[in-house]
């Protein structure tokens, strides 16, 4: 028989009039590697759930997020958290204990009374020591909680959901909840391995132009990562002026990036961009480091493995074609 030789698409775009709809983690998927979006969000290629004793990942994640709502919807601000440390303590254990009891509804056999007695006492000191270092920042005003937001590009929409926003002298602050090890960010990376921050920035620029509210209007000043994690406790990202935290405030890169405003434009590049591949069915392995590999459920699929046993597509290489 005679061996044909085919070569296969780079891209699959998708129908110029389709209006797609995703979550955040598409320009993830899609930052981390083009097949990796095509596969998770046009085939939905789904990963079997590991079989696994006690509450999933997810389940952890909505009950700080929920535990937090509800304070900050009582405290509201800076000042009211350092007026009167019985109240707030009282209103801490009143949101936790909230966020346990609809946790349990949805988890009976798992969030029993003596599950929920340990978890209200390791939140309490969680929290309790997390709220510790929330006072030591500048003044500043929570003015939105676990906030539905959409960020579009051309005929694509990604809904979102952002954990907070505080509103200070310089702006409004960008603020997203990280329980576990948060990476080292490189802002002005083409392809960021984590974008939500600049996802949540740019969906507040454009509400602001199409449904213009006190909240939307204000300059965002900064964009933080919430470290909620009792081995580590702080703060991380970076702001356009000293909120408290001066290592993060931004300088400016030579030959790069100027200023804030264009550090803005950068990230609305970026966005676009990632966006603008996906829209046109990039579909070529090309993971953006091993990292975007150590967590994807893909590899019988796109065949990463046995590309890189034949050095044809080494980490962050220049792109493959699909399988």
């Amino acid at each position: 028989k005679q061996l044909v030789l085919t070569t296969e698409p780079q891209q699959l775009p998708l129908p110029a009039h389709a209006s797609t709809k995703g979550p955040g983690s598409l320009l993830t998927a899609q930052s981390a590697c083009p097949f990796q979006a095509f596969a998770k969000h046009r085939l939905y290629a789904t990963e079997l759930k590991a079989f696994s004793y006690g509450l999933p990942a997810s389940a952890v994640g909505e009950l700080l997020h929920g535990a937090l709502q509800e304070f900050w919807l009582a405290v509201r601000d800076s000042s009211a958290l350092t007026s009167n440390e019985a109240t707030v303590l009282i209103r801490l254990d009143t949101a936790v204990t909230n966020a346990l009891r609809k946790l349990a509804r949805h988890y009976p056999d798992t969030v029993t009374p003596r599950f929920q007695s340990l978890e209200q006492q390791r939140l309490l000191e969680l929290l309790t020591r997390w709220l510790e270092l929330e006072k030591q920042r500048r003044p500043f005003t929570v003015t939105m909680t676990e906030q539905v937001l959409q960020w579009s590009w051309q005929s694509l929409q990604l809904n979102l959901r952002l954990d907070r926003v505080d509103h200070t002298a310089n702006g409004a602050i960008v603020i997203d909840y990280k329980s576990g090890k948060v990476a080292t960010t490189d802002w002005l990376d083409e392809r960021p391995p984590q974008p939500q921050l600049l996802l949540y920035q740019q969906a507040l620029q454009q509400q602001a132009v199409q449904k213009p509210t006190q909240a939307a209007q204000a300059p965002i000043a900064g964009l933080l990562y919430a470290k909620l994690n009792l081995d580590k406790l702080d703060y991380a990202g970076i702001t356009a002026a000293d909120e408290g935290y001066d290592k993060l405030v931004f300088t400016g890169v030579d030959g790069r990036v100027a200023d804030w405003q264009q550090l803005q434009q950068h990230w609305q590049q970026v966005l676009q961009s990632l966006a603008q591949e996906y829209l046109d069915g990039l579909v070529v392995v090309s993971p953006q480091s091993v990292q975007s590999c150590r967590y994807c459920h893909l590899p019988a699929l796109c065949r990463i493995d046995e590309l890189r046993k034949q050095s044809i597509a080494p980490p962050g290489g220049p792109p493959e074609t699909g399988p």
